[in-house]
């Protein structure tokens, strides 16, 4: 999924409804931290999403040998 304002540096690649304490999960691909901040202020931001967006909660994981 990519988004009209977002640039080639990261993409959205996994988003699904789950129940708990979140909402939803989303699946992100990037190549540094700064890149990560850039994806988390513009889901805070844009104009669209920030409509539906009350908190959100960060995590960062690995995979080994990711393609």
């Amino acid at each position: 999924m990519k988004t009209q304002n977002q640039s080639e540096k990261w993409q959205i690649t996994y988003v699904t409804p789950i129940y708990g304490g979140w909402d939803l999960l989303v699946e992100c691909k990037f190549n540094n931290l700064e890149d990560l901040d850039e994806i988390v202020s513009f889901c805070r931001t844009d104009s669209e999403l920030s409509q539906w967006i009350e908190a959100t909660t960060t995590l960062i994981s690995t995979k080994k040998n990711y393609k």
